[in-house]
C-alpha cells in the first residue's frame, strides 16, 4: 500500500513515460511491414506483446505466443511501426466501436456492436476463422 508521502507532488514530464517515436504516425512513410491485413496485425501484436512482457518480466505470454513465430526476426521498432499503421488503417471509431475499413469489419464480424447480434453458431464459425487466419499469419502453415 502506498503512503501519501510516496506520491510525487507533480507527475513526471510526459516524455519520461510515453515515448511514441517508434510508432507510425499518419503522414509518415509506409512501414517496412504491411500490416493492413487484420490477421497479420493480430499476429504482429501477439509477438510484440510477448516481447514487451518478457522485457518487463511480466506474466508469461505463452497463450498467444507459445514459440518463435514469423515476426520474431523483425526488430521491435519495425513491429511497432506496423502496429501503429494497422491502428490507423483499421479506422476503429472509438465511440461506436465500428470499423470504417470493410476488411477489418468483416474480420471482426461478431465482435463489433453492429455484428454482435449474429446467431451463436455463426459467431463461433467467425471466431474459428479469425483464429485460423491469425495462426497462419503468425506461424505459416497450421499444425
Amino acid at each position: 500500500m502506498r503512503r501519501q508521502d510516496d506520491i510525487p507532488a507533480t507527475p513526471p514530464p510526459a516524455a519520461q513515460y510515453r515515448r511514441i517515436d517508434a510508432w507510425w504516425r499518419p503522414g509518415g512513410p509506409r512501414p517496412l511491414i504491411d500490416s493492413s491485413d487484420p490477421a497479420v496485425a493480430q499476429a504482429i501484436g501477439r509477438c510484440l506483446t510477448s516481447r514487451i512482457k518478457l522485457a518487463l518480466r511480466n506474466l508469461p505470454s505463452k497463450a498467444f505466443h507459445p514459440r518463435e513465430c514469423a515476426w520474431c526476426a523483425y526488430p521491435v521498432e519495425a513491429l511497432r511501426e506496423a502496429i501503429g499503421y494497422a491502428a490507423f488503417v483499421s479506422r476503429l471509431d472509438i465511440v461506436s466501436g465500428e470499423y470504417g475499413n470493410e476488411e477489418w469489419a468483416r474480420f471482426f464480424a461478431g465482435v463489433t456492436p453492429a455484428t454482435r447480434d449474429l446467431p451463436a453458431e455463426a459467431w463461433q464459425k467467425a471466431a474459428q476463422r479469425r483464429h485460423a487466419a491469425i495462426e497462419q499469419a503468425q506461424y505459416g502453415e497450421l499444425e
